[in-house]
């Protein structure tokens, strides 16, 4: 079985012309180039993605920090608040 697409497989070698197995071989080099060319882009673009997406997490982390340093405020003035308004109306009885 594995003998008969080895035949053909061999026949269509037979069969091409040294020009026909010269261009097989350049469009094979010109994909293999496309393909290396593309990759080294995409890993390029994956690189700068990766810095953007550590810039951008840094910019999250430093607003948790405020938003938390905020709410931390409010609630400060808020207990502050609730304390001067007992002292008022311990003046006020």
């Amino acid at each position: 079985m594995n003998t008969e697409v080895d035949n053909r497989q061999y026949d269509v070698l037979e069969s091409s012309s040294p020009e026909d197995e010269v261009d097989q071989f350049q469009l094979l080099e010109e994909k293999v180039d496309g393909l290396i060319e593309r990759t080294m882009a995409l890993k390029s673009e994956k690189e700068a993605l990766e810095e953007k997406l550590q810039i951008e997490e840094e910019k999250v982390s430093d607003l948790s920090s405020k938003i938390e340093t905020l709410r931390s405020g409010r609630n400060d003035a808020k207990q502050k608040i609730m304390a001067l308004l007992e002292k008022m109306e311990q003046v006020s009885r």
